[in-house]
Order: C-alpha cells, then structure tokens, then sequence
C-alpha cells in the first residue's frame, strides 16, 4: 500500500518512524495551507485573460491563449497536488506492455477498463474516489463528467476521430501538429475517481500515460511539462519478450531528462513453458530465474545513458510478474508476488523518506517560480508589444479624426464671405474695363445708327431689333465674358480664388474637401440657365410725330399718326420713306431717339454691370459657400463614425491588455511571496523544519544521538 506515513524509514533512518514522519507531515501540511494561499490567486487573472482572448476574433492571439490555457492548466494542477499533498507516479511502456495491470496491482483496484480505454494520446489522472466518476479535460478548457465507462468509450472514440482528422490536415499543410494551435476539441486529461484502497491514505495519483509508439501522440513533452521540476517518479514497463529491442529504449532519454527517480518494470510471465532436450516442457528461464535476464539485458544490451542512470541510483530494475502481481492484489491474498514486494517497498520508502518530502517542498518552490516567470513573460510578450502599439496608433488616430471634428465644426461656423473679398474686387475691375471698352463702342453705334435709319427706308423695328438689339446683347455679353473670365482665372489656385490661411487650406485638403471642384459646381448651377440681355424698352407713343392738314381735318389723333406710320406698338415693321420721315418725324424725333438713347445706355450699362457684379459674386459666393458647408456637414458624420470606431476598437484592445498587464501585476507580486516562503521553507533553516525531530526519551536517560538528526 502506497502509504508513507506507514512505510519503512529510509535505510539509515532511526527513531519512531510514525512521530518523525508525522511531525514532518505537520510542518508540510502547514508549508502547502501557505503555498496554495498564495499561489491560488494566479488562477484569477490567468481566467480573465483566457477568457477575454478567447472571446476576441484577433487570431494573433492565439499563441498567446494557447499559453495562457496552458499555464492555467498547469498552475492549476500544482495547487492541487500541493494542497492534496500529491504524489504523482507516472507509468510509461510500449502499447500493450503491463501499464494497466501495474496499476491494478498497486491500487489493488479494477483500473484496467479505465486505464487503457482507447490509448488516447492523453494523460489518465488515477486516483482515489469514494463513486466513481471520470472527468474529461480538453485544452478548450471544457470538462464533460461520465459515470460510467460505456459512455466514456464513446467519447473517447469519437475524440479518436475527430483527432486523427485534424492531425492529417496538419500534416497535409506541412505543419507540426499542435493540439493547441490545430484542434483546442482535443483531450488533454482524463480524471479518473474510483474507489482505490491502496491509494486513499497515500494521496498517491497514478498517471496513465499513452503508448510509446502510439502514431496519434504529439509528444511526451508536452503531456508531461507540467511534471517537470514536480517531484514526481516514473515507472517505466516493458515486456521481457522485448527487452532487448533497442527500439523500445528509443525515448527513454526523454524520461532521463524529466524525472530524477524511475523505476523500470521488466513483465515477467512466469507461466510460460519451454522444450526441453527430451521434448517435454519445462519451466522457462522467466519461472526458474528471471533475474538472469536482467544480468543478460545490463551486460549485452542495456543503452549507455540506461546503465549510467542505474549506476548512479537514478534507475532500479525490478523484474516482476505483472499479472500474478495483480491477480494476487484484486484477490486480496496478503502474500504479494515475488518482486512486486520489493518494488513496492522501495517505491513506498522513496516517497515516504525525506529526500522526498524536501524535493516535493522545494520542487514545488521552483515550479511556482518558473510558473510565475512564465506569467509575467506572457504579460511581457510580443503581442503585449503590438498591443501597447496598436493601442498608441489607435489613440493617436482618433486624436487626430477628433481635431478634424472639432476644425471642420470651427469651419462650419466661419464667416465665408470675406474669403471671397479679392475676388470681388478682381470682379468689379473686369467689369468696369469690359463695360468702359465695349460701351464706348457701343453708345457710339447706336448714336450713328439714329442718323442711318432716318436717312434711310427701314422700319423702326430694323432700327430696334437688327441694329440697337445686337448691340445690346454685344455688350450684355462682353461683360459677362469678363466675369466668366475673372472667375476661371480665379480658380486655377488651389483655394479656388478664395483668401484663406494655410492651416484651414491644409485641413481642407486633409478632409479631402475640394474647393475648385465645390465652385465649380456653385459655376455650373449658376449659368444653367442663361440670363438674355433685356430688350430695348422704347415706348412708340412718346416718340414726336407731325400732323398733316389731312390728319387735321380728319380729326386723326397723334396715336392714330404714329400707328398708321410706324405700325402697331408692338410690332413697328412699316418701311417709312426718308421723305415721310423728314415730314412726320424731322428733329424732334431724332432729339427724342438720341435723348432716349443716351439715359437708356447709361441705366443699362450700369444695371448689367451690376447684374452681373451681383450675379457673378453675391449669387455665385452664396452657392459655393453652401456647397462648401454642406460638404463640411457631410464630412462631420463620417469623421465621428471614425472616431466612434476608433473608440471602439481601443476599447477592445485595453480589454485584451488589461487582463494581460493585471497578470503581470499579480505574477510580479504573487512572485515577491513565494520568494518570501521559498526564504521562510527553504533557506538556511529549512532542514531544521523539515528534518524528523530527534526521538524523545524518558527523563533520567540519557538521549543518545540518532541518525535522524541533521547532521
């Protein structure tokens, strides 16, 4: 029974081995309250982190969550064994090697149909329970519990499937298979809770470990990484039949390198038979002498770094008869198969002595230290950096998208309209060129078109419409080509003619707000509709007519006169001879025509040239100042949608920082009290704290020394 505080002492040790072991028990108990206090607070912040990169679509951090499940998984597998006082005996061998009747044979329980269900690469947790319950890890982090072995199979088979599925698409992508990185559905343990007589005082788990040469394994390594540093022991099997196959010793070193005491366990069958000379069967050399075996196996084919572990005490080599050794046990027989007794004395005297209670204290010391390290590393690790990064882009970003808010916000409130004071003023001196130029020439064909027509046959109306209107409308559009052309000269500037400062000019050109392209538009929707020059408005019944003695006697009216002369008002298309001109119109209509002429040009000239001034800066500065500010509030939504979403997205990262930088915080503070209980358990004083108490003796007797005192 794997029981130390009922084992053997030690050789050498001497004393009462219940009251040494006990009191070393006592101080230990209080070692592991203190340990797990204050190792326990790791698992906080290592959840949250988890949790939070987990929840996040960054597939950056998946090495890190992979770590971060790992690390939790193995922080909190420590706590466990220290807080239960475990002892972990990890049992390795080739497929088919005795590993689950070794472990029927210790735990003196049926745990072969738990034990070797499906040889799933995972690690089998064997431990006493008062019901029996199974409890199935994947490195999700997600636990399924069975109570029964049926379901648990079926489990295991589909896993088995789902397994092999995900490992030849890794191969197919020529990558390495990773349970973390590829298939986090995957088993990573299986908790086994049976009833274990052989187990319940111990607090000894007994961890099934896949076979060697099982194709779906993806590394002893990694399944055992949590053992490293833990003080456990292994116990490796192998079959006689293949002991002296070097192939089965392949991986051997593996163990060498992670466990400082392995027991190795050749599987005798001692019910085997050989032809003797006379042909009758005899016993074979297993039944008669096995330890001839081991004696051939040490001298002909036992590995190098096999024979320097045995030599130096590491490796110990127990030949046994498994299945006897189990049948013996379930049994209940008392008397324990030959060899089994001595392995399990030796096994129980090891994890009973104080070499081992020191490593479990000091090898749990230094687990927790490098766990810790690993923390604050993770904290510490490249994607914290990219994250600090990003996080100092996105802040950086949406204080620069806010500026831009706030400026175009500021420029929706400016007064646009003194940008646009020199144009005005360039305006205003076109104009009055272009008006001084053409109306000079204009004003002087006019006047010489009065003497034309009277001295000529052509109605009023050639007079109106095919000499005066063409004039007009030469002049109407000599100074809106001025102004079209101000306005084009205007805009090759990048500012489009408008007066502003650079900063606004660079912030408009940042937001991507064009100004040419906005007054062009303000242009365009100007002069869709042409303006016509305005017609000559002379009024036919002002104009000075004579009456003849004819009109007089008839009694014709002037109106009367002037109609059957000229023709109707509205339409004067009568030719009029020179000589009837000469009599019915003479001076004073002539002084009457250039007198109209003269206040008409000059209300004209004056009223294009202010149309157009009006036109061409008061309308066109009114439409491009409103393309402009529409453009401006179109721009306000998007730049806040940038803000919002780099609010957003900041947010997200603090929240996959936090929980990082809050690991760091605890691991380094978690890190400084484990340093405080490594100098309080494992400094100068520690073997006075865990070294067996000398015995005492009855008063009057002299208290000889023992060899359990520190020396």
């Amino acid at each position: 029974m794997l029981d130390p505080l009922n084992s053997p002492l030690p050789p050498g040790s001497e004393g009462a081995p219940g009251e040494n072991l006990t009191t070393m028990r006592t101080q230990l108990s209080q070692y592991c309250e203190h340990f797990v206090a204050t190792l326990r607070p790791l698992l906080e912040p290592l959840t949250k982190a988890t949790q939070t990169l987990a929840a996040d679509s960054d597939t950056a951090a998946a090495p890190v969550l992979a770590d971060l499940r790992e690390l939790h998984s193995q922080v909190d597998s420590l706590i466990t064994k220290v807080a239960e006082q475990r002892a972990y005996v990890l049992i390795f061998g080739p497929l088919k090697s005795g590993k689950s009747t070794l472990m029927n044979a210790i735990s003196a329980s049926y745990v072969s149909e738990v034990s070797s269900l499906p040889a799933y690469p995972c690690l089998v947790f064997v431990g006493h329970g008062e019901t029996q319950e199974f409890i199935v890890s994947d490195y999700n982090g997600k636990q399924r519990t069975y109570t029964d072995t049926t379901a648990l199979s079926q489990r295991l088979d589909v896993a088995h499937h789902e397994l092999a599925k995900h490992i030849r698409d890794a191969e197919d992508a020529g990558e390495l298979f990773d349970p973390q990185r590829h298939f986090l559905g995957a088993i990573r343990r299986i908790d086994v809770k049976i009833p274990a007589k052989n187990l319940v005082s111990s607090g000894t788990v007994l961890v099934d470990t896949p076979g060697l040469y099982t194709r779906m394994r993806f590394g002893y390594d990694r399944m055992t990484r949590e053992f490293r540093n833990a003080a456990a022991t292994a116990i490796f099997v192998v079959k006689s039949d293949t002991l002296f196959l070097e192939q089965v010793f392949t991986e051997f070193n593996q163990l060498l390198e992670l466990f400082s005491r392995i027991f190795l366990i050749v599987n005798m069958d001692t019910t085997k038979r050989d032809v003797g000379p006379d042909g009758k069967l005899v016993p074979s050399l297993e039944q008669k002498s096995p330890d001839r075996i081991i004696e051939a196996f040490e001298d002909l084919a036992m590995p190098t770094p096999l024979r320097d572990a045995a030599e130096s005490g590491r490796v110990q080599i127990f030949p046994i008869d498994l299945m006897n050794a189990a049948s013996n046990a379930l049994q209940e027989k008392g008397v324990p198969s030959p060899g089994f007794a001595e392995f399990q004395d030796t096994l129980n005297a090891y994890l009973g002595s104080t070499d081992y209670l020191v490593a479990f204290l000091k090898d749990s010391m230094q687990r927790a230290q490098h766990l810790l390290d690993d923390c604050q590393g993770l904290a510490d690790s490249e994607f914290t950096s990219v994250l600090q990064g990003d996080i100092h882009n996105v802040d950086s970003q949406r204080e620069a998208y806010q500026d831009e808010l706030q400026q175009v916000t500021d420029c929706c409130r400016l007064d646009w309209k003194p940008a646009f004071k020199d144009f005005d003023e360039e305006l205003a001196g076109h104009l009055e060129r272009a008006s001084r130029d053409t109306g000079f020439k204009v004003a002087r064909d006019m006047s010489a078109a009065i003497e034309t027509w009277i001295l000529s046959s052509h109605s009023l109306d050639w007079l109106l419409t095919t000499v005066w209107q063409p004039l007009i409308n030469d002049y109407f559009e000599a100074v809106r080509d001025a102004a079209v052309r101000c306005y084009e000269q205007s805009t090759y500037s990048e500012t489009a003619g408008l007066v502003i400062g650079a900063d606004l000019a660079f912030l408009l050109e940042t937001i991507g707000l064009d100004l040419r392209a906005l007054r062009q538009a303000a242009y365009q929707e100007l002069t869709q509709d042409p303006e016509p020059a305005p017609s000559i408005p002379l009024n036919i019944d002002e104009i000075p007519v004579r009456r003849g003695v004819f009109d007089v006697v008839t009694l014709r009216s002037e109106d009367r006169v002037r109609e059957r002369l000229f023709g109707p008002a509205g339409a004067p298309t009568n030719r009029i001879s020179a000589r009837h001109k000469a009599s019915r119109l003479g001076e004073p209509a002539k002084k009457f025509l250039n007198q109209f002429l003269l206040g008409f040009r000059e209300d004209f000239f004056k009223r294009t040239v202010r149309a157009t001034q009006e036109r061409f800066s008061v309308e066109l500065q009114g439409l491009c100042i409103k393309n402009i500010l529409e453009a401006l509030q179109e721009r306000k939504p998007k730049l806040q949608q940038k803000v919002d979403q780099l609010e957003l997205d900041g947010s997200r990262l603090r929240g996959l920082l936090s929980p990082l930088e809050h690991l760091r915080h605890v691991s380094a503070e978690l890190s400084s009290k484990v340093h405080a209980l490594d100098s309080q358990f494992t400094g100068a004083d520690a073997d006075k704290i865990l070294t067996p108490l000398p015995r005492k003796e009855p008063q009057g007797k002299e208290n000889p020394k023992t060899q359990n005192e520190p020396s």
